[in-house]
């Protein structure tokens, strides 16, 4: 029951919230879902061990995900808007920049298949 109000809390404080502090609430009811999970698989030290290992790991695979995207954020974001600007003047895209978005778009796709395979290895 104290779980429960726990997260109705975070909820309703997360409304409140912006940005940065939304997800880092988002984060602290992530692992007190995650510590309750695993006090109710009542588990060897050991197995605890192991399975805190292979979370961590999981872990790391999603914020170098995140970090990607972020690092690339602006190109991705420049190349989306310079094809707005020319397909608002009615212009055909340059294939170039076809090639480019595509390119990106390749990337990050197989990017994101590579850590969801790596978490689905765990």
């Amino acid at each position: 029951m104290k779980i429960w109000t726990i997260l109705l809390a975070s909820i309703l404080i997360c409304s409140v919230l912006k940005g940065e502090e939304i997800e880092r609430m988002k984060a602290l009811t992530k692992e007190i879902q995650i510590l309750n999970l695993l006090n109710g698989f009542e588990l060897t030290e050991l197995q605890t061990v192991s399975l805190k290992k292979y979370v961590s790991v999981a872990e790391k695979l999603e914020r170098d995900f995140e970090y990607y995207i972020e690092e690339n954020a602006e190109l991705f974001e420049a190349g989306l808007q310079k094809s707005i600007e020319i397909l608002a003047e009615g212009k055909p895209l340059p294939p170039s920049l076809k090639r480019d978005i595509s390119a990106g778009n390749h990337e990050v796709k197989e990017f994101h298949r590579e850590m969801e395979e790596g978490i689905l290895a765990i």
